[in-house]
């Protein structure tokens, strides 16, 4: 999550720009009627899909991965650990290859 921030940000959108994650998400989703209803996860992600869409996919898979884990109090299969890392590793490269 980390990596994909320091990729996107400062963003500029909209004729605004943004120096960071937490100021994008607080200007533009902690007011008004979408308040409590759009969450970080769900914003990264699509900033994700709509900038670094050469690595959509696997950030999504990864997300996904996550959360499922956690609710599993972390016991994951050994091939569901193997699938996240090369997720991981896909993203990295993605990162790496791509220039903002």
């Amino acid at each position: 999550m980390h990596g994909i921030y320091e990729r996107l940000f400062p963003l500029k959108t909209g004729g605004t720009t943004y120096a960071s994650f937490d100021t994008y998400f607080g200007q533009r989703f902690s007011r008004g009627p979408s308040r409590g209803r759009y969450t970080k996860h769900e914003a990264t992600v699509d900033l994700v899909r709509q900038h670094l869409p050469h690595v959509a996919s696997h950030y999504r898979l990864l997300k996904d991965s996550c959360f499922n884990a956690r609710y599993r109090n972390y016991k994951v299969k050994p091939q569901d650990a193997a699938i996240a890392r090369q997720q991981l590793q896909q993203i990295k490269s993605g990162l790496a290859k791509k220039v903002k």
